[in-house]
């Protein structure tokens, strides 16, 4: 049977990858809201868990961790991604 995987296991995976095995847009969006916040591991867990929600498409369980307005607008301008969660057009 397979895994049932949401935004929080993979944010928990990439938590305990080096900087720069990172994906680049996660990288990122991390070192934007280290600079609003502060760096520290609820932080990065927050940007990874942003990045696996609306990058990577993936469930999120815990609405405190779905991917917020601002995730979506820093994406979509890094990547030239357009589109929100939920598959709506902007």
């Amino acid at each position: 049977m397979t895994e049932r995987r949401d935004t929080l296991d993979r944010a928990r995976e990439l938590m305990l990858m080096k900087r720069w095995q990172l994906p680049y847009a996660c990288f990122m969006y991390a070192q934007d809201l280290c600079k609003d916040y502060g760096m520290c591991g609820e932080t990065l867990l927050t940007a990874y868990a942003h990045y696996a929600n609306y990058m990577e498409e993936l469930p999120c369980s815990d609405e405190a961790y779905a991917c917020d307005a601002q995730g979506v607008q820093f994406f979509n301008n890094l990547c030239g991604r357009k589109g929100s969660i939920g598959g709506e057009d902007d």
